[in-house]
C-alpha cells in the first residue's frame, strides 16, 4: 500500500487546494518523510470505512458552463470542487484496493461499485 500511496501522490498534478495542510509541490519534495504517516492515514480510513472529519471538505467554485452564457443566471453555472489532496489520494487507493479484492473474489463486484469511479 505504501508504494501505491507514493505513486498516487507523485503522479498527481501539483495544484493545491486552499484546505491542504501542505502545498502539493512541497508534499512531493518531502514524500519520503511523510509517506509512512500518509499510508497509515489511508489504511485507517480504508479499515474503518470512513474519512476523518478534516478530510470531508472541499472548496466549491461556480464556473460558467459555456463562454458567453448569462453570468446573472445561476442555471448557467456548474460546481467545481477542489478536494483536500490527501483525500483524493485515499480515493485512488480505495479504488485500487477494491479492484484487488474483486480480482481475488474476496468481495462482490456490486459492493464496490461506488469506488470504481476513482482513477
Amino acid at each position: 500500500m505504501k508504494e501505491e500511496v507514493r505513486r498516487l501522490i507523485t503522479m498527481a498534478s501539483t495544484k493545491s487546494c486552499a484546505l491542504d495542510p501542505i502545498p502539493t509541490f512541497l508534499l512531493k519534495e518531502v514524500i519520503d518523510v511523510l509517506l509512512p504517516y500518509l499510508t497509515s492515514m489511508v489504511n485507517a480510513s480504508l479499515r474503518e470505512g470512513r474519512l476523518p472529519q478534516s478530510q470531508k471538505y472541499a472548496v466549491v467554485t461556480p464556473v460558467l458552463k459555456k463562454a458567453g452564457l448569462n453570468a446573472d443566471e445561476l442555471k448557467n453555472y456548474r460546481p467545481v470542487s477542489n478536494d483536500v489532496h490527501v483525500e483524493a489520494g485515499g480515493e485512488g487507493c480505495a479504488g485500487a484496493s477494491s479492484r484487488h479484492l474483486e480480482v481475488h473474489r474476496w468481495i462482490d463486484a456490486s459492493i464496490s461499485v461506488c469506488v470504481q469511479t476513482f482513477p
